[in-house]
């Protein structure tokens, strides 16, 4: 029996598959006789299995290669169907293409939606799903709304208003909008706590924080502080008549008098200098600073240091505000990032000083944030990302929070990573305040008082007309 052509019956389109079934079908079915074996030499005994085995492999290598072809075409043919199943969860976009693909190849729209949804849920679960995914977080990322929370909530709400399929109805548009627009709202809050999380993981530390300012503040107020002090008597410098009146003005305030004695009496250097020398001011301003000198001594400080600071400054030739100026903003800083900071350490015993600060304030945080100046913001905010990072195990589960069983519960902790996230919001003014008169408009009480106050302008006599 002839050798069959393998290569030319593959160049007149059978395939290979083909061509091994018809080989089969040659073959006698009758068991035939084994002959005589017959001494063979070394060579002609070992080339035939080589001869099979290359084609074997090339035979594999031809079916592999054909596979990655065809798994070529049809990615390639998939990814029209990717890109709409990318914008598939944007609102609006299914809609649009159903009502696209209705015109075009003139079909119902619901014929066309389906058309599409089948070809979408034909896909691979590994392309599906993320560019399903990679769509809704586009479309989120872009949605209105000052914060994740909001932008998921407006998101969730435009999904269930643009619902593709004809047969919800308007009452089931709301019902879906309202669910979609809660769903959305939450998870919106966990990406913003997870986000808040990541972020305090790359923020140093609060101490470390507070160390690195109070350096800062130190660089850059101690050498002006020294160059003030060497100045000597600075009555010295006292140029015109108007001045000398001024020094001596001030040095008679009872309060100052108060704050001279004291200084002196507590270091003797400085009762051995003049009332007008450079180091005694600089002290008497610094103890007229502290709350304890005011509690103790009853005097209202407030325009004795503004007077004692014009005249220091005035003698020193300009020396002084600047020195004051820069350990005040140094000083501010580091008293926003302890404000921060005690707003998470709330409940940790070892955070015990940061809490007490706290509530020795006047002011409630969001009215501090009403007022705070962008630094004093940006270094608050340090400090409620730094402390988050501080958190470790037993900070998480407070002994403080139960649960149901009489164990430790999550719940504070969860709290921490939520109050977080939330002054995150509020200290980059993503939110508003609450206690702001922006905020307390949107309240019901702030509508009802706008409204009083409208009604009011209008017909009082004397209001608006």
């Amino acid at each position: 029996m002839a050798e069959f052509d393998r290569a030319a019956a593959k160049a007149a389109g059978y395939t290979d598959a083909e061509i091994d079934a018809y080989l089969a079908a040659q073959k006698p079915s009758a068991p035939q006789r084994t002959a005589p074996a017959v001494p063979r030499v070394a060579a002609e005994s070992t080339a035939a299995p080589s001869v099979m085995s290359n084609r074997q492999r090339q035979v594999q290598q031809l079916v592999k290669r054909q596979e990655r072809q065809e798994a070529m075409r049809g990615a390639v043919a998939a990814i029209p169907t990717a890109i709409a199943n990318v914008s598939r969860d944007i609102p609006g976009a299914e809609a649009a293409q159903a009502f696209v693909r209705s015109l075009v190849r003139r079909q119902p729209y619901g014929e066309a939606l389906q058309d599409i949804r089948g070809a979408e849920a034909a896909l691979p679960a590994s392309v599906r799903i993320p560019t399903r995914l990679a769509g809704s977080a586009l479309a989120t990322a872009v949605a209105p709304g000052s914060t994740l929370a909001r932008q998921g909530a407006a998101y969730g709400a435009a999904m269930g208003l643009t619902e593709a399929s004809p047969e919800v109805n308007v009452a089931e548009r709301a019902g879906r909008a309202a669910g979609q627009a809660a769903l959305g709202a939450a998870a919106g809050k966990v990406a913003s706590v997870l986000g808040t999380g990541m972020r305090a993981q790359a923020t140093p530390t609060a101490e470390s924080t507070l160390l690195q300012q109070q350096a800062a503040r130190e660089a850059a107020a101690t050498p002006k502080y020294t160059a003030f002090r060497e100045l000597g008597d600075l009555a010295e410098n006292v140029a015109t008549p108007e001045q000398g009146a001024r020094l001596e003005g001030v040095l008679e305030l009872p309060v100052v008098r108060r704050a001279i004695d004291l200084v002196k009496g507590e270091s003797p250097r400085l009762n051995k200098l003049p009332d007008s020398d450079a180091q005694v001011l600089d002290a008497v301003y610094k103890r007229l600073g502290r709350k304890s000198f005011m509690s103790e001594t009853g005097f209202e400080t407030g325009e004795a240091v503004d007077e004692l600071l014009g005249v220091m400054d005035d003698l020193s030739g300009g020396q002084y505000g600047p020195a004051v100026q820069a350990y005040r903003e140094g000083s501010q800083r580091i008293a926003a990032t302890e404000r921060g900071a005690a707003m998470i350490a709330a409940g940790r015993p070892s955070r015990a000083t940061l809490k007490s600060a706290l509530e020795q304030s006047e002011e409630s945080m969001p009215q501090w944030i009403a007022r705070a100046t962008p630094e004093e913001r940006q270094a608050a905010l340090q400090g409620v990302l730094g402390e988050l990072r501080q958190l470790g195990p037993y900070d998480l589960i407070s002994p403080v929070g139960v649960g149901f069983r009489g164990g430790p519960s999550l719940v504070p902790g969860a709290r921490r990573a939520l109050r977080a996230s939330n002054l995150a919001n509020m200290l980059e003014g993503r939110q508003l305040v609450a206690g702001t008169p922006a905020r307390r408009a949107m309240t019901p009480a702030g509508v009802r008082e706008l409204s009083r106050a409208a009604v009011t302008s209008q017909f009082v006599p004397g209001g608006r007309r």
